[in-house]
């Protein structure tokens, strides 16, 4: 079976990556910071959306509606990277 993937889709999962990866990093520095588990979850949820968005490599536009889909995504898609 051959699978074919359009570049849509490699730029969907580039960006799919990249947010893993910042989540990631989030989670991972706050608990070398001394953070528990829990509470590491709780700030990468509420920080990673503003800090990602605030990044210029981004491309993604700072509003508060893609705020709150990209905390949803982060939450839906990561809580076994992040718990």
């Amino acid at each position: 079976m051959k699978i074919i993937i359009t570049e849509s889709q490699h730029s969907i999962l580039r960006r799919y990556q990249e947010i893993k990866d910042w989540v990631k990093s989030d989670y991972n520095y706050l608990l070398r910071r001394g953070k528990s588990p829990q509470e590491a979850m709780g700030i990468t949820i509420d920080h990673s959306p503003y800090s990602y968005l605030e990044d210029p490599d981004s491309q993604i536009e700072y509003t508060d509606e893609n705020l709150y889909t990209l905390r949803r995504f982060i939450e839906d898609n990561f809580e076994d990277l992040i718990s």
